[in-house]
C-alpha cells in the first residue's frame, strides 16, 4: 500500500512539472508595424494584436516609419499599397506588389526571404483595415503557418436589409401565417404607422 501511494505521488509530481512546463512555453515575438495615426490601421493592430495574444505571442508595436530598420523577429506590415517605403521594402523581400487596388480593397501577402513577413495592403485606409481584419481572422485559424497571396475588392454598395414583415400581401418568409402576424403590429408602429392591419 506504502508503494502504491509513492507511485501515485510521483506521477502527480511528473504530471505537475509536465503542465507547468507547457503553460511557460517561450512566446515568440512578432512585430506589427502601421501607420500609427490612421484609425483604421490602429484598430487592424489591435485586432491583429489580440489574434497573436491568443496564440501565446509576444507582440511589438513599431511605426510604418521604422519598417526599414533590421528587425530580428517574423513581422506584419499594415500599409496602404501607395506607400513607396513599403512598395520598396516588399519588393526587397522578394514580393509581388499588387496592382489595381482601389477603394475598400486590400492584398494580402507573405514573404519569407530574411524573416516570416505578413503584409496587408490597402487601395486605402478602409481596405488596410479590412486586410488587416482578415490577416487577424487567418491568425486565429492558423496561427504563423499560414502564406498568404490573394486580392479582394468588396462589393461597394453595401446597405441594411430589414427582414421584416410589413404587409400581409407582401410576407417575407413562408410557412405558418401565425409568424407573420405575431411582428406585423410591432414591424407597422417602428415605422410610424399605425399598427392596425387593413
Amino acid at each position: 500500500m506504502d508503494q502504491w501511494n509513492r507511485g501515485r505521488r510521483w506521477l502527480f509530481g511528473v504530471l505537475l512539472v509536465a503542465l507547468s512546463n507547457s503553460m511557460i512555453a517561450h512566446s515568440e515575438v512578432v512585430g506589427i508595424f502601421f501607420d500609427q495615426t490612421l484609425p483604421q490601421s490602429s484598430f487592424a493592430a489591435s485586432e491583429i494584436q489580440e489574434a497573436l495574444a491568443d496564440r501565446n505571442c509576444t507582440v511589438e508595436l513599431r511605426s510604418l516609419s521604422s519598417l526599414s530598420e533590421v528587425y530580428p523577429h517574423p513581422k506584419i506590415i499594415l500599409a496602404r499599397v501607395g506607400d513607396d517605403a513599403v512598395k520598396k521594402a516588399l519588393l526587397a523581400q522578394g514580393g509581388q506588389i499588387p496592382d489595381g487596388l482601389g477603394e475598400q480593397a486590400y492584398a494580402l501577402r507573405t514573404t519569407t526571404n530574411e524573416m516570416l513577413c505578413y503584409w496587408a495592403l490597402g487601395g486605402d485606409a478602409n481596405g488596410l483595415m479590412y486586410g488587416g481584419l482578415q490577416l487577424a481572422e487567418n491568425i486565429r485559424f492558423n496561427g504563423l503557418a499560414g502564406t498568404y497571396h490573394s486580392q479582394e475588392e468588396p462589393y461597394i454598395n453595401r446597405g441594411v436589409k430589414y427582414n421584416l414583415p410589413l404587409d400581409l400581401r407582401l410576407p417575407t418568409y413562408h410557412g405558418s401565417k401565425f409568424k407573420t402576424d405575431a411582428h406585423l403590429h410591432d414591424a407597422w408602429r417602428c415605422s410610424g404607422g399605425s399598427g392596425e392591419e387593413r
